[in-house]
C-alpha cells in the first residue's frame, strides 16, 4: 500500500507541473476556440486528475516503478488513449471543438505526458523506495 501511494504522488508530482505548463503555453490556442465552453470550477479538472494518474499507476508503472523504457512506452500508449477518447468525443459531439486543437496539441501531449510522469514517476518513485 505505502509502495503503491508513494509511485502515485510521484507521478502526479510529475505529471501535474507538466500539464500545467503545457495548458498555460497551449490555453491561448484552446481560448480561440472553445473558451465558451469551458467551466471556470476546477472540480473536473481535479477529478480528472486523480483517476488519470489512478490509471497511469495501476497500469503502467505502479508494478515496475524502475522499468522507465516499458513504463514510458505503455505510458504514451495509454496517454493516447485517454486523450483520444476525450477529444475525438468531444470533435464528434461539440461544433465548436475544432481538429486544430485535437491532434497535435492534447493527443500527441497526453501520450507525451503520460510516458514522461509514468517513467520519470516511476523512477523517482523507485529512487525514493530505497532510500526508505
Amino acid at each position: 500500500m505505502k509502495q503503491s501511494a508513494l509511485i502515485y504522488l510521484a507521478t502526479l508530482i510529475i505529471a501535474f507541473p507538466l500539464d500545467f505548463i503545457f495548458l498555460q503555453t497551449w490555453g491561448k490556442l484552446f481560448d480561440a476556440n472553445v473558451r465558451k465552453l469551458i467551466l471556470d470550477g476546477p472540480e473536473p479538472a481535479i477529478l480528472f486528475y486523480v483517476i488519470y494518474v489512478a490509471c497511469t499507476v495501476s497500469f503502467v508503472n505502479g508494478a515496475t516503478p524502475d522499468d522507465w523504457t516499458a513504463n514510458a512506452s505503455r505510458g504514451a500508449l495509454l496517454g493516447l488513449c485517454f486523450f483520444a477518447a476525450f477529444e475525438l468525443g468531444s470533435i464528434a459531439l461539440l461544433k465548436h471543438w475544432k481538429w486544430d486543437i485535437t491532434l497535435l496539441p492534447d493527443i500527441i501531449w497526453g501520450a507525451a505526458l503520460t510516458a514522461l510522469a509514468a517513467s520519470v514517476g516511476g523512477l523517482f518513485a523507485g529512487w525514493i523506495l530505497t532510500k526508505i
